[in-house]
């Protein structure tokens, strides 16, 4: 019987969001190197198409990290790590 690894959205936004950045900075790369070069002539409209691509990819990502971000704050330091008196955690808190 095989064991099913939970599919979490977070990794999959992150991973997604990766993928993307990683892509568009080799074509981004590449393009620059060859309109140095001059073997390559940009194209305008397949640029925009990539870069808004790229922003969608990558856009929830960022979402989800800002409201995490903004929950986090919210919460005070010693809950936030750990510390909170009432909180029981880990296996020792049976």
């Amino acid at each position: 019987m095989t064991k099913r690894i939970p599919l979490r959205s977070e990794d999959l936004l992150r991973t997604v969001a990766t993928v993307g950045a990683i892509v568009l900075c080799c074509w981004l790369g590449l393009g620059l190197a060859g309109t140095a070069l001059g073997a390559l002539w940009p194209e305008y409209h397949a640029m925009v198409r990539l870069a808004v691509s790229a922003l969608t990819v990558m856009g929830p990502y960022v979402l989800v990290n800002e409201v995490r971000q903004l929950h986090l704050r919210r919460i005070p330091p010693d809950e936030r790590y750990g510390f909170a008196v009432g909180h029981p955690s880990g296996p020792s808190a049976t």
